[in-house]
């Protein structure tokens, strides 16, 4: 009687196992390609910053189309909206816009800790509803001023 609940426990326990672990992969694939987009977006940033002639406005607001929606997983949709905006403002204007900039370093921290967490620390902050949309939106919601949570 014991053998079989024992089994029917390590089947359990291997499923949750090789969940968790399959939880962690595909995460940390999404979070990869998050870093990669951000830390694009302000290399082209930083670029324009350093040389308002050599990138054009075009080639920003194609950078952002580009990459907008491997970002948009991860931001609730006020942050969103005021992201795009300032790059959709920044795609309208030759100057570079410095919360711009602030904001996408922002991003590209988190989301590097993020990619280097070890498997049960994304795992935890889900649990504890601390979620990347909710550190990111705490990140920079003082540099896009977004206005305050209803």
């Amino acid at each position: 009687m014991l053998a079989p609940l024992l089994g029917l426990a390590g089947v359990i326990g291997g499923l949750a196992l090789g969940s968790g672990f399959r939880f962690w992969i595909d995460r940390r694939a999404e979070i990869t390609d998050a870093l990669e987009a951000a830390s694009l977006l302000g290399s082209m940033l930083r670029g324009a910053l350093a040389d308002p002639h050599g990138t054009s406005t075009a080639a920003l607001a194609h950078a952002w189309e580009q990459h907008r929606t491997t970002l948009i997983r991860h931001m609730p949709p006020r942050m969103f909206q005021a992201y795009e905006a300032r790059w959709q403002a920044q795609s309208d204007h030759a100057a570079t816009d410095d919360r711009l900039l602030a904001a996408t370093d922002a991003l590209v921290d988190l989301f590097w800790q993020e990619h280097e967490a070890f498997i049960f620390v994304p795992l935890i902050n889900v649990v504890r509803g601390n979620p990347v949309s909710k550190r990111l939106e705490a990140a920079v919601s003082e540099t896009l001023r977004l206005p305050a949570a209803s």
